[in-house]
């Protein structure tokens, strides 16, 4: 189990899918076995299946705060945002602590049209790890409703820095500086979202929107 673990650490999953299995061969209960295979099927995208395998594990480990955040997760994946919220409130209960946790009901009570309560959740967050990326962009979307479009630029700017495959954050930069007025960087950010992502519709469309602005 311990090698499944590190081998899903080093994100080399076949190595971990077959460490796992081995595992469940001699112990067919082991929540931690059954979580690097839950883990696996989500990284494929078989969300209900690896649902199912994280369900299974919280019933053999009902006191372990991760997997309950595990399903949390998925379930916001799925769209079941009170499900995911009920999850997560129980792992947060076993443990506090648990940043993962807690960035993922910021996001889900974000979905939830709940902005004030994530943007509690998410504060938690990026006061521990400021750099974590899902924290900063929520908190960058919740800035941006709230009409602090410099706050939020500032934080869409550090994601796409931060992740040099993001373009999402890159647009929603444009969205900031474009609702400040500044035409020329919003130009610019939307630009760059569309040089990483060539075939991003929203970033033309409102790269339009500031080019007409501009006349």
């Amino acid at each position: 189990v311990r090698m499944a673990e590190l081998h899903r650490m080093r994100k080399a999953l076949p190595e971990a899918g077959r460490c796992a299995e081995a595992a469940l061969a001699v112990n067919p209960k082991s929540a931690r076995a059954l979580r690097v295979i839950g883990f696996i099927q989500q990284k494929k995208g078989e969300i209900d299946p690896a649902l199912a395998t994280y369900e299974k594990a919280a019933k053999l480990a009902p006191k372990w705060a991760e997997i309950h955040a595990d399903v949390g997760f998925i379930h916001m994946l799925r769209g079941k945002t009170l499900l995911a919220n009920r999850a997560l409130d129980k792992a947060l209960e076993l443990d506090k602590h648990l940043l993962y946790a807690r960035r993922t009901l910021g996001i889900v009570l974000f979905q939830r049209g709940k902005p004030k309560l994530a943007k509690k959740e998410l504060a938690v967050v990026l006061k521990k790890d400021d750099d974590d990326l899902r924290a900063n962009r929520y908190m960058g979307y919740i800035l941006l409703d709230e009409g602090k479009s410099k706050a939020a630029a500032k934080l869409f700017s550090k994601v796409a820095e931060l992740d040099p495959k993001d373009f999402d954050s890159l647009r929603m930069m444009g969205n900031a500086y474009l609702r400040m007025g500044k035409l020329e960087d919003a130009i610019e950010a939307y630009q760059e979202a569309i040089g990483r992502n060539g075939k991003y519709g929203f970033a033309y469309f409102d790269l339009g929107r500031a080019l007409e602005k501009q006349e």
